[in-house]
């Protein structure tokens, strides 16, 4: 009978071979393989190919595994299968390999959110944040989202989520749809619970609710988030932009084929007059932002904004564009 280490040797030479074809997916899986049977003889192995320079791929294709970029090729030897090799597997051997690794710390962490060990993988993110790691991003979405799913810090949570969207939102995403993604309902229910509450506690919404409906609507731009906030949100914030892109969407096809999406009910046109006419007034100097208000007063097939520069004041005395009948004189 083969021992132990037999085997692992057996399964190394696999590996090798592999590498040497320029196939690091099947040699680190073999490699991986031998691991799983004694992993200081695998381990020996694989530090002796990275002396050599011929490793490095070896650890490329086990960061990719660990992060989920690519799946573990099926492999077999002596006839059998080998179906014991996992995502955690191989965050073990990277991290054994390459103990402060930052793909197998950030696995070690999902494993423990996993298991619900929500204080625990906050107070190792912390630590691992003082040590000014190189993966700041990415542990502080970690964290964000163990204090989301431990009920007791959501809002703190929501507020790490909120910050590292507003450092690099193109890189949150990201890894909150590559890493996150099966506690996304939960996360987008937590911002959506935050909204409002803020808006209550504030007397209505503010600058961190807009921010709040943008991170919405990048991690999930066909969601329930058109109807979290009213488009005179960011508006009332000087935000005239997010205003227009907000306004423009609900006016985009309907995916079924229905006709658009007529969002922007009379309610939500009335908030927009009132709030057009509040910062008009609040504001110095030209108003030219109220141009558009006999268009939105018309209805929303008028009401799409550009910029605030863009905004001329429309003739109303002429007949209005797309057969809608002129708005009678004040």
């Amino acid at each position: 009978m083969m021992s132990a280490q037999e085997l692992v040797a057996r399964l190394c030479q696999e590996g090798d071979q592999h590498l040497a074809l320029g196939e690091p997916p099947l040699a680190t899986a073999f490699y991986l393989a031998a691991f799983s049977c004694h992993a200081p003889s695998a381990i020996r192995n694989v530090r002796a190919a990275l002396a050599e320079a011929r490793g490095a791929p070896v650890l490329a294709t086990l960061e990719a595994w660990c992060r989920g970029d690519s799946q573990i090729p099926a492999i077999h030897w002596d006839g059998m299968a080998v179906v014991s090799l996992t995502g955690a597997l191989a965050s073990a051997f990277l991290g054994a390999l390459c103990p402060d690794h930052p793909a197998a710390i950030l696995h070690v962490l999902a494993g423990l959110l996993a298991r619900r060990q929500h204080r625990e993988v906050e107070r190792r993110c912390d630590a691992l944040l003082d040590a000014h790691s190189q993966q700041a991003l990415e542990l502080q979405l970690t964290r964000a989202l163990a204090r989301v799913l431990s009920g007791e810090q959501e809002g703190k949570g929501v507020a790490d989520y909120l910050q590292a969207y507003a450092s690099s939102s193109s890189r949150t995403v990201a890894f909150i749809h590559t890493h996150q993604q099966p506690y996304l309902p939960t996360l987008l229910s937590a911002v959506r619970s935050h909204i409002s509450g803020h808006s209550e506690a504030t007397d209505g919404a503010g600058p961190q609710a807009a921010d709040c409906q943008g991170f919405l609507e990048a991690l999930d731009p066909s969601g329930p988030w058109r109807t979290t906030l009213s488009p005179d949100t960011p508006l009332l914030y000087g935000g005239y932009e997010d205003c227009s892109a907000m306004c423009n969407r609900t006016q985009r096809p309907d995916p079924t084929g229905s006709g658009p999406q007529d969002v922007l009910q009379n309610s939500w046109r009335s908030h927009l007059v009132t709030s057009l006419v509040r910062i008009a007034w609040s504001r110095p100097g030209p108003m030219p932002f109220l141009g558009r208000l006999g268009a939105v007063i018309r209805g929303p097939q008028h009401f799409v904004l550009k910029t605030e520069a863009d905004l001329e004041f429309p003739d109303l005395t002429g007949p209005p564009s797309s057969g809608a009948p002129s708005p009678s004189p004040a």
